[in-house]
């Protein structure tokens, strides 16, 4: 729009809203830095797009993630895609111990096939960051990822990318009590027969995956409003599943 006419330009440069979407992986150093200028005093998104860097390339990134972290305040959204968790905590490590007021929704997307045997864990603001409420991991887990649990209310989960062993114990969905809506493709949760979660305020459900009898007879959702099944092998014992969980009222 800034190219079309000196009177158009003017006209874009004026309006934040035009500049608050940032992708690092499509703009330089300086036209990010135009990019925050001119969003200001909007809230941001950001989208780090990344593959597995070497020591020069994340020398060169350096300047960017500085630029971001100055304005950390004003971070809305915060997107990162990778392929090495090398470089995936490389990146996080210049968001660690800040203070972002304003961010509402994470996403992380980690195309890392030995992601789980690798031993790393990083929490992502896990005390600064109030207002989160949308929260996707995309193959990793949230025993390697760890974001406040307590404030989530949306939590979209995808490990059908990926081998992962051990994702996660019942105690971590445990502690998200104000989760509204759920969505699980991939590999189950870990349980054991005597485990049960009780998620008083889950309204949504989607779940694919080949264990929906196993996950039934160990969540109990009294709120339950919507649920949609995809990816199921085994429908036969999927109504006997559901039918023994009186307290899914569907």
């Amino acid at each position: 729009m800034s190219h079309v006419n000196r009177r158009w330009r003017y006209v874009a440069t004026q309006l934040p809203s035009l500049w608050r979407d940032i992708d690092t992986s499509l703009q330089s150093a300086d036209q990010i830095m135009v990019y925050l200028n001119r969003s200001h005093p909007l809230s941001i998104t950001v989208t780090v797009d990344v593959d597995d860097m070497d020591p020069f390339e994340c020398q060169t990134f350096i300047p960017c993630l500085n630029m971001i972290r100055a304005h950390i305040s004003r971070l809305h959204s915060l997107h990162i895609h990778s392929t090495s968790c090398e470089t995936l905590f490389y990146i996080l490590s210049y968001f660690h111990n800040l203070q972002v007021p304003q961010l509402e929704c994470f996403s992380l997307d980690l195309f890392d096939q030995d992601a789980d045997r690798k031993d790393f864990s990083m929490p992502i603001f896990i005390q600064d960051s109030p207002a989160l409420r949308t929260v996707t991991l995309i193959g990793i887990t949230l025993l390697k990822c760890r974001v406040p649990p307590t404030a989530i209310v949306e939590l979209n989960l995808d490990f059908s990318t990926t081998t992962l062993g051990k994702l996660m114990t019942h105690t971590v969905l445990a502690s998200m009590p104000n989760l509204k809506i759920l969505s699980h493709c991939g590999y189950i949760f870990e349980f054991s027969k005597t485990d049960t979660v009780i998620l008083p305020r889950l309204e949504r459900l989607d779940f694919a995956s080949d264990e929906a009898s196993s996950f039934f007879t160990r969540i109990y959702m009294p709120s339950l409003r919507y649920l949609c099944l995809e990816e199921i092998d085994d429908l036969s014992t999927l109504p006997d599943a559901i039918a023994e969980c009186s307290h899914t009222p569907i």
